[in-house]
């Protein structure tokens, strides 16, 4: 039941200390926000232990294969509160097998999250648990991705936060991943694909896909399960959905489990739901003016007691429901809501009625409550239902073409822009071998796309260089590290055609003779590029082109006609020479 989540808080909530991993950063900066610290292997991203406060950027995708993992921070007193910025990149291969407060952070209080990737994370505990973080308060998360990954506990278990309060997530996700209940254990209570329980939170453009199943083995009470979130208090949520398939048992619901005054805009459920009681397309139960406003179900609803399309049950004052409907053939339920005992509460009809409308939702934005969305900036339609608008992908391709001074940089579009247009382009780089990068920005998607390289670049050396999208929801991954060196500086030649050099050729009888030589010659230009996704898949490319041109060899039987007019001059001077002697005589 609602009531017992206080109580259950209060008795799993405890403090777990961490390995102190003591000394300063290892890696490169300063900690602060104009010279971040600089993450590039799995330790550095440990050492945030030693200044909770900091500043950090990930320079490079992050693995942690066979890492000894403690936590940053704990639960109660020593929170993360400072930024880390991924750019982008990603943190692989973390493994995590605690009590509570088990995640990639412990607590975060006061801090910022942004633009990471959490891919193939295996994190399980016996309390609160999160990929990201068992527990964040007061924090604002944007543009994090958990992908691939499986998160397992007994209370509080979210894909991305286990415990989340007063913040604010924006524009991430948590797709292709398993949140189960931990087998074994007494009970499986709050748990949701994107965060366990939720209090005052604001959600803008979130979405989750994938599994959500508390129904574990050994687990007597199980309770409040959701595609988005187990347990909803107070919070806002603004245009996001869940296509997770949500197995439970009691408040169980394809969007939020249990709902305590929450209000929904503009959002919709379509993985399929499966419990006992109180299981709905949308809701598992609400209570207390909780508000579903411009927003449908559309996933397969199976349950005992209180089932219904868009809720199970409602208790207390009720639900306020605006504009939204439920698919009536595909939920399989003919009611709006399972029991309604805080009513009477008002739904739109149903939808689909008898396979009617088999395509309501799909490939539509004038069906309503779609018709209330923006599909200019926010979503987009799809041949099924609509998604969000998100960052683009990675340019398709860099090519570049250096002399000993400056460096032509190339590429193409991105495979996807992520439903909105590309706006610009960021290009940074770094001498081969040393940490920090030089960065431009702003290079417009309207002109060509491509950036000349001048500043800094010497002969001979050589560099690594990313490129990246942006468009209107934000800057997309980098490409990955392309490495290349420049050309040298070849002393100076007079043209092909007056270029005369004398040699000497050794012959295998070891007979040296002169031979006149004409020579023309192009440098050699190699491009090499090692590109890395942030799925982890490494493709490495290297083209060689030879641009010298076979030297051109006068023959060397012929006689320079410099060489015979010289005798010819001297043989004139001599005879004149000869001459004026014999006359003296």
């Amino acid at each position: 039941m609602i009531k017992k989540i206080g109580l259950l808080f209060l008795a799993l909530v405890m403090v777990v200390v961490p390995t102190s991993n003591v000394g300063a950063f290892t890696g490169n900066g300063l900690g602060t926000s104009t010279n971040p610290y600089v993450i590039t292997t799995c330790q550095q991203l440990f050492e945030i232990n030693n200044n909770l406060t900091g500043y950090y950027v990930l320079q490079n995708h992050v693995f942690c294969t066979g890492a000894t993992w403690s936590h940053i921070g704990t639960l109660t007193s020593s929170a993360f509160s400072g930024t880390l910025d991924g750019q982008g990149y990603s943190i692989n291969d973390l493994t995590v097998n605690d009590t509570n407060g088990v995640g990639l952070f412990t607590y975060i209080n006061g801090g910022t999250v942004t633009n990471l990737r959490l891919n193939n994370f295996d994190i399980t505990g016996t309390g609160t648990v999160g990929a990201l973080a068992a527990r964040a308060d007061n924090a604002t998360i944007s543009l994090v991705r958990v992908s691939n990954s499986t998160v397992r506990s007994e209370y509080a278990t979210g894909g991305l936060v286990g415990i989340l309060n007063l913040s604010t997530v924006s524009d991430s996700s948590v797709q292709n991943s398993q949140i189960l209940g931990r087998a074994g254990a007494g009970f499986s209570l709050v748990i949701g694909g994107f965060v366990g329980l939720s209090t005052t939170n604001t959600y803008n453009r979130n979405s989750v896909g994938g599994t959500v199943n508390a129904l574990v083995s050994g687990a007597s009470s199980i309770e409040q399960t959701g595609g988005f979130v187990g347990y909803t208090n107070f919070d806002e949520v603004y245009d996001s959905y869940s296509t997770a398939n949500i197995t439970g048992s009691q408040d169980v619901g394809g969007f939020a489990g249990a709902n305590l005054g929450s209000t929904f805009y503009r959002s919709y459920a379509s993985g399929s739901v499966t419990g006992v009681s109180n299981v709905g397309g949308f809701t598992g139960s609400t209570i207390r003016v909780s508000m579903l406003i411009n927003s449908f179900a559309v996933g397969g609803v199976s349950g005992t007691t209180a089932v219904g399309g868009l809720a199970g049950h409602v208790y207390g004052i009720g639900a306020d429901v605006t504009n939204s409907t439920w698919d009536v053939t595909r939920t399989t339920q003919t009611n709006c809501f399972g029991l309604d005992q805080g009513g009477p509460t008002t739904c739109l009809a149903g939808v689909n009625v008898a396979a009617a409308q088999p395509n309501y939702f799909y490939n539509s934005a004038v069906a309503a409550p779609l018709n209330t969305w923006n599909f200019t900036t926010v979503w987009q339609t799809t041949a099924g239902l609509p998604v969000l608008r998100t960052i683009s992908g990675v340019p398709a391709e860099v090519r570049v073409a250096p002399t000993p001074t400056t460096v032509r940089v190339m590429w193409d579009a991105p495979g996807s822009d992520g439903g909105s247009p590309i706006t610009s382009y960021d290009l940074k780089y770094r001498t081969s071998g040393t940490a920090n990068y030089a960065t431009v920005t702003g290079i417009l998607a309207s002109g060509a796309r491509e950036y000349t390289l001048s500043e800094g670049i010497v002969p001979s050396t050589g560099y690594e260089i990313e490129v990246r999208a942006r468009n209107a929801i934000g800057p997309g991954p980098w490409l990955g590290f392309i490495a290349f060196t420049t050309a040298p500086i070849l002393p100076p030649t007079l043209p092909p055609a007056m270029l005369t050099l004398a040699t000497t050729k050794t012959l295998s009888n070891f007979e040296n003779v002169a031979v006149d030589q004409t020579v023309t010659t192009v440098p050699t230009t190699t491009t090499t590029m090692d590109t890395t996704t942030t799925d982890d898949a490494a493709v490495t490319t290297t083209e060689t082109t030879d641009l010298q041109q076979p030297e051109q060899t006068s023959d060397s039987g012929s006689i320079s006609p410099v060489l015979v007019a010289t005798i010819i001059v001297g043989a004139l001077i001599g005879s004149i020479l000869l001459i004026r002697v014999f006359v003296r005589r």
